[in-house]
C-alpha cells in the first residue's frame, strides 16, 4: 500500500560516487529498491519504462570503480511483462564485471560451478491464484491472477536464460489458506525441479504495519497442517536438488555434512516440539535419505 516514487538519475549517480569514492568501496553496488524494473513507470498496469530502467542503470555502470551491480528486488510480472528488458540489462552487468577477474570471490557476487550469475530477491508467494485475488491482485498486473503459475514459470525462464539466479521466496500459512491452495503452491513446486534455477526460501506469513493484512496472526509451525509442513521441506529439496551437485562431489562434504545433521539433530532438535517435522527437514538438507 505504499506510494511508489523514483529518485532522479542525477541524484542516484551522485549516491553511487559517494559510495564509489568510498574506501571500504568493493566494486559491488547494490541498488535499493521494492522493484527495479519499474524505475520511471507511469503505466496504470505497471508495464516498465524500458528507457527509463536501461538509462538509469547505464548511468551507475559508467560510475569509476562500479563493476558489479545487483537491484534489492524486482517482480515476476515486470520480467513477463517487458521480456527484453533482462537481456539489456546483463548487457550493461556483462559490459560492468569485464574488468573483473573470473575467479574472483567477493560478498555480493552470485555464482554456481564457477560461473558468475545476477541476482535480486523476489517474492513468488504463493501458486494459487485465488490467494492471489484475494490478497495482492495488483501483483501480477498485467497480468490476471489466473495466469500467475504460467507468470512465474516464463519470467523465471528468462531470468535464466539471461543468466539471473534469484532468491525468491514462498509464503507458508496464509491467512485462510486452504488445502487446496497448499496443493497448488505444491503443484507449482513440482514443475521448479529440472526447469527453471533459483534459491527458494520458504517462509511463515508475518503481518506487515503498512499492509492490509497488518492485524492478521503470523504463521507459525504449530499452527501448519501437514501438508503446509510438507510443502515447507519440499522447497528445501529442491534447492538441494539444484545446487548441491558440485558439493556433494567432495569428500568431505560427503562424510561431514551428515554427520554434523545428525549432532544437531540428536543433540538439540530431537528434544523440540515438532520433532518429526524437523528429523524430516534436516535429513532432506543433508540427504541422509
Amino acid at each position: 500500500r505504499r506510494r511508489r516514487r523514483d529518485f532522479s538519475i542525477e541524484r542516484i549517480v551522485r549516491e553511487v560516487e559517494v559510495n564509489a569514492s568510498s574506501s571500504d568501496f568493493n566494486s559491488f553496488l547494490f541498488t535499493a529498491t521494492e522493484d527495479a524494473l519499474l524505475y520511471g513507470c507511469r503505466d496504470p498496469k505497471f508495464i516498465p519504462n524500458e528507457e527509463a530502467v536501461l538509462d538509469l542503470y547505464n548511468a551507475i555502470a559508467r560510475v569509476e570503480g562500479v563493476q558489479y551491480i545487483a537491484p534489492a528486488h524486482i517482480s515476476l510480472a515486470a520480467v513477463n511483462a517487458a521480456p527484453n528488458l533482462i537481456p539489456h540489462l546483463t548487457e550493461i552487468f556483462d559490459e560492468c564485471a569485464s574488468s573483473l577477474p573470473k575467479n574472483v570471490t567477493r560478498k555480493g557476487l552470485v555464482s554456481f560451478n564457477k560461473e558468475r550469475f545476477y541476482g535480486a530477491e523476489i517474492g513468488i508467494e504463493s501458486g494459487s491464484p485465488r490467494i492471489i485475488q484475494k490478497f495482492m491482485p495488483g501483483k501480477v498486473l498485467p497480468f490476471s491472477p489466473e495466469e500467475w503459475p504460467e507468470v512465474v514459470m516464463q519470467a523465471l525462464g528468462i531470468l535464466n536464460d539471461s543468466k539471473w539466479v534469484p532468491l525468491t521466496s514462498m509464503m507458508v500459512g496464509m491467512p485462510g489458506e486452504t488445502e487446496e491452495d497448499t496443493i497448488k503452491s505444491l503443484e507449482l513446486l513440482d514443475r521448479f525441479k529440472n526447469t527453471v534455477k533459483m534459491v527458494l526460501i520458504p517462509v511463515f506469513f508475518t503481518p506487515l504495519g503498512d499492509s492490509t493484512l497488518w492485524n492478521k496472526r503470523a504463521a507459525n509451525l504449530g499452527a501448519c497442517t501437514e501438508l503446509q509442513k510438507e510443502f515447507f521441506i519440499k522447497c528445501w529439496a529442491y534447492n538441494m536438488h539444484t545446487f548441491s551437485d558440485d558439493w556433494a562431489q567432495q569428500t568431505l562434504a560427503k562424510i561431514g555434512v551428515p554427520i554434523a545433521g545428525g549432532l544437531i539433530y540428536n543433540l538439540y532438535y530431537r528434544w523440540k516440539k515438532h520433532r518429526s517435522f524437523y528429523r524430516d527437514l534436516i535429513t532432506t538438507i543433508c540427504k541422509l535419505r
